[in-house]
């Protein structure tokens, strides 16, 4: 299955909308953009190995390229669709569609 097309979102850990706020001991590698926001916290002592992108073009063209490249995921159908429940923590995913993850599953470490 082709991979989904990030474009100008690839060089992104991290892309949000509203805030970015940072606590505790963060390195964050890659660019960190908001969009179109203005509230970008943490760093310091947060450590970004990055280009930090705040309602800039760049980080308002990625926002409409990830927006896109979610269309195109959504968009796809595989019979090779991996479902997953309970606690993922410390499972290492490889790459492919995984339904039914809850919200709170993306704010662990995996």
């Amino acid at each position: 299955m082709a991979t989904v097309p990030l474009a100008g979102a690839s060089s992104f850990a991290v892309l949000a909308g509203s805030s970015i706020t940072s606590t505790n001991a963060t390195t964050i590698t890659g660019d960190l953009g908001l969009s179109p926001g203005t509230s970008v916290g943490g760093f310091p002592p947060g450590i970004l190995n990055g280009t930090q992108h705040v309602n800039d073009i760049i980080a308002n063209q990625a926002k409409v390229d990830l927006t896109a490249a979610y269309n195109n995921a959504k968009g796809r159908t595989s019979t090779d669709i991996v479902t997953l429940s309970g606690n993922i923590g410390g499972l290492t995913l490889t790459p492919g569609f995984i339904s039914q993850l809850p919200r709170w599953l993306y704010h662990q470490a995996i």
